[in-house]
Order: structure tokens, then sequence, then C-alpha cells
């Protein structure tokens, strides 16, 4: 058991998963050797960074504006979810048209820090999970 998770084995498991932990970090650009489960879903939903650009590109994991699609022998992954969730998706030319870009400004993508804000519970950064501040808009 101990050479399974012995960290100075380079062979252990344990050295595998840092080791491409550390991989993901570096490609992603996390602020860590070790991303976040945050990070990496605010950097998906607000400009489709992990999908858009993934470490490798196969079957599994095709490059993509959205998660949904990245299994194949299913819509999406949850339940009852039907549709793409991620804000990204919804400024991207597979929703988003040409035509659109004429009536309306072309939108903007979010970066890890401005979705971070939008979803932070505290009333000082207008985060929309603040009860008070959902209520204003």
């Amino acid at each position: 058991m101990d050479a399974f998770y012995n960290a100075t084995n380079p062979d252990s498991f344990y050295s595998s998963l840092v080791n491409q932990d550390t991989l993901n970090a570096a490609h992603f650009g996390c602020y860590t050797d070790n991303c976040t489960a945050s990070e990496l879903a605010f950097k998906q939903w607000g400009a489709a960074n992990i999908t858009l650009d993934p470490r490798s590109t196969n079957t599994y994991m095709p490059k993509s504006t959205s998660l949904m699609g990245w299994i194949t022998d299913t819509i999406w992954p949850i339940d009852g979810i039907t549709v793409p969730m991620e804000y990204s998706y919804y400024t991207s030319s597979d929703f988003w048209t040409a035509a659109d870009n004429q009536t309306y400004v072309e939108p903007f993508l979010l970066n890890m820090n401005q979705v971070g804000n939008i979803s932070d519970p505290s009333y000082s950064w207008y985060g929309l999970t603040n009860q008070y501040n959902s209520m204003i808009i």
C-alpha cells in the first residue's frame, strides 16, 4: 500500500497524479500546481478555456464550446439539463451569429476573475448568488 501512495517513488500512483495535476495547472494557467475546482469551473463558464483548449484532443475530449457533447453516448451528464450551461457557449458562433453582431454588440467573454465576482456570495462584489443583489435585478 505504501508503494501506491509513496511520494518519493516516481512510479507510484501518487507521483503520476501529482505530475498530471502539475501539467494541467501549467496548461490551463492555474495559480498553483493543482487547479482548484473553482478555477476550472470559472475558466470554462466564462470563456470555454478548458474545452476549447484540452491538453489532448481525442474522442473523449474534442474541442468544444461546452461540456455538452464531451460524453458521446449522452446529451448531457446531468439529468434534466438539456442545453449547455456555460455563458461562453451563448457568445460563441455555435449560438451567436454574424447577423446578431450587426443587430446587437458582439458579446464578450469573461475571465476567471470576472466570473468569480459574478458568482461571489458577498454583497460588495455584486455577486448574483447574494440574495439581496439578485433581488435588485
